[in-house]
């Protein structure tokens, strides 16, 4: 294959059809899912996994002490203050995170979210560490 000035306007599909070593994206949460944990095996990883619970309740189960797991959240009231001291106390959440007010037009230091911050240092403060992310 010959070498394509990726500032150019004549690049077409053609020119990347010979790649020698292409990457394919995995198509399904099972193939993603059955590679990240043979992976986290080969390599002895451990690592977090963040987003709505019932997604990382489904990786906890099956990755065990290799998960670190986590919640995201986009808004104040995605998840209750109760239900989520109750994750955390739980040890079902160590890490709060991603936490993605920016694409809701929050800002961290909005007061509505202050009673989730005081929630993370209250747990840090009894030896249970949260992670913000």
């Amino acid at each position: 294959m010959a070498a394509a000035d990726p500032r150019s306007n004549r690049i077409t599909p053609d020119d990347l059809e010979d790649c020698p070593n292409p990457i394919y994206a995995l198509q399904t949460d099972t193939e993603v899912f059955e590679t990240t944990k043979r992976l986290m095996e080969k390599y002895n990883i451990t690592g977090v996994v963040s987003g709505p619970e019932d997604y990382v309740r489904r990786w906890g189960t099956n990755l065990g002490r290799r998960l670190v797991p986590g919640i995201s959240m986009h808004k104040p009231g995605d998840l209750s203050l109760d239900h989520l001291r109750e994750l955390i106390d739980s040890g079902k959440v160590r890490v709060l995170g991603e936490i993605a007010l920016q694409y809701t037009g929050l800002s961290p230091e909005d007061p509505a979210f202050e009673p989730y911050w005081a929630l993370a240092a209250s747990a840090l403060a009894k030896s249970n560490p949260v992670m913000l992310g």
